[in-house]
Formats: C-alpha cells, structure tokens, sequence
C-alpha cells in the first residue's frame, strides 16, 4: 500500500502532553480516504536511522468531521513517533500517510455500546461515539480512566456530546 501526502490543517493542544492534528485530504484522494468510525492511520515518520512506520487511531468520525481526518497523539516517554509529532509539527506542515485501516469499527445496528478505555484509549472511542450518536439511536456507555481532570483527553467534546444527548 503506498503513502500519500497529506497536510496538516489544525493542531489542538488536547492536553499538556497530547495534541490532535487536523488532516486536509485533497479531493482527488477522498475515495481513497475514505473510512469507518474506529479506523486508523499509518504514518511514516522520519528518523536519523532510517524511517518508521506509527499506527494512531483516528478520533475524528466521518458523520461528523467531513473530509477532515483527525489523529490524537500523546507524548510518550522515549517514543521515538510521539515525540516526533508534537515537537516537530506545525500546521501546514505535511505527513505521509496510507489510507484508513483496521476492524474496530462500528457495525451497523442499535445494539447498545459498552466501551471501556484508559487515557489516550480513548481516541478510537470518541470516533466510534460520534458516529453512533449521528447515525442512530444507540445507548452508550463509557467508563473512561485518567490520571486526573487537566489529563481528560476531549474532556470538552465528552462534555458538548453529553449535553447535546442527555439521554
């Protein structure tokens, strides 16, 4: 599968140690962008031994964020990939990116959600909760670990999506 060029439209500082970046996909590779809630993107990051290859979890969700494409990454004590991203990025930058993959992803139907996560865990479930609020009439549940309050990732978007679905 071969890497394509994307560019970064917006980083949010989620966290002290964790960043999300926006990810413009330009027409001519919507197609092949396309994706699923709980999907994810493999990056190449580049090394002074060669490059590498870094797998993060798209949190943003395609009922809800278009054709922007949203990774979260958080900083990682030695990672190599982590550290690279939220030291040496900035928007308008460019990354090299193959298209969407993986199988955790949201099957259609109403069963209801039970998810459980711990951290930066929680990037795959936020998409999977946008998609399932905009496309159906789910309950869900979200049991979500931190360290403490000002290390919530999304702890606004949780909130915003909490107020907007009281039920």
């Amino acid at each position: 599968m071969a890497y394509h060029e994307l560019r970064i439209a917006k980083i949010v500082q989620e966290t002290s140690d964790a960043r999300s970046f926006v990810l413009e996909v330009p027409e001519d590779l919507a197609d092949r962008f396309r994706y699923r809630a709980g999907q994810f993107l493999t990056f190449r990051v580049p090394h002074e031994a060669g490059a590498f290859n870094r797998c993060y979890s798209l949190s943003s969700a395609p009922e809800t964020d278009g054709r922007h494409l949203k990774v979260t990454v958080k900083r990682v004590e030695g990672g190599k990939g982590s550290n690279w991203f939220n030291d040496q990025l900035a928007e308008g930058s460019s990354l090299h990116v193959m298209p969407p993959a993986g199988r955790f992803v949201l099957r259609d139907g109403d069963a209801p959600l039970l998810l459980f996560g711990a951290g930066s865990g929680i990037t795959p479930m936020m998409s999977l909760i946008k998609s399932a609020l905009r496309t159906g009439t789910r309950r869900i549940r979200l049991f979500y670990a931190n360290r403490d309050k000002p290390s919530i990732i999304f702890d606004k978007e949780l909130l915003d999506l909490l107020a907007g679905h009281p039920s």
